[in-house]
């Protein structure tokens, strides 16, 4: 480590109010711009303790960070306790110590693991609590609209369902016929969800005919 290093990692030590100077490259150029050679002064903690003292405004330019004691630490450490258990509920994954440990440096539910059977029971028995709840609160013109709401859902997701058993057996018959892969461009153009709802008639039959109907289904679908 260079003294200058050194030097600033000591800059850094420095704490001005209730904050430190982040250890990164653009505060160390804006510092080492203060210093003033030809007027005899030197890069040092004391230095930078009095040029502040001085001019405290140059703190603006600066990016800091709070320091933290171990009280403010353990009531981070709760915070995010309680942010990493809604998470998990949401995407039923574990809310074990390992998971939490890697969610917190990293930031990502990325390779978390599932949550268990206990842990999805529980999930599930408060999902259904705070829906209970919900209902009992709510005003008669607000059940009404639930029921509305709740409809409309289950009458997509049966569409849904329905069309992915129309695909699934489209994609049966179809693999029985050696179609080739539908390609990603069509005589210059991209061959999209767009491109095949815009197309004329002919040239979806041209695909059909070549490329079977539930490829082109798939990728107006966004799946393949």
């Amino acid at each position: 480590m260079s003294s200058i290093d050194q030097i600033f990692q000591h800059i850094c030590q420095v704490v001005v109010n209730g904050k430190t100077l982040q250890n990164n490259s653009a505060n160390r150029g804006i510092v080492t711009n203060w210093v003033h050679e030809d007027q005899g002064e030197t890069l040092s903690a004391s230095w930078f303790k009095k040029v502040l003292s001085e001019q405290p405004e140059l703190a603006d330019q600066l990016s800091w960070e709070v320091v933290q004691t171990p009280e403010s630490r353990n009531t981070q450490l709760e915070q995010d306790k309680k942010v990493f258990v809604e998470v998990c509920k949401q995407h039923s994954l574990s809310a074990c110590e390992a998971n939490f440990g890697v969610w917190r440096s990293t930031g990502s539910i990325a390779g978390l693991a599932p949550a268990t059977r206990e842990e999805a029971a529980k999930y599930l028995g408060e999902r259904i609590e705070q829906y209970n709840e919900s209902l009992l609160q709510a005003s008669p013109s607000e059940l009404r609209a639930q029921v509305r709401y709740e409809a409309d859902q289950k009458r997509v997701q049966d569409q849904k369902s329905e069309a992915d058993e129309q695909l699934k057996a489209a994609q049966e018959r179809d693999s029985h016929r050696g179609y080739p892969v539908l390609p990603s461009e069509w005589s210059g153009q991209k061959l999209d969800a767009a491109f095949i709802k815009n197309c004329s008639a002919e040239v979806q039959k041209l695909l059909t005919k070549r490329f079977g109907s539930s490829q082109l289904t798939a990728r107006l679908r966004g799946l393949g």
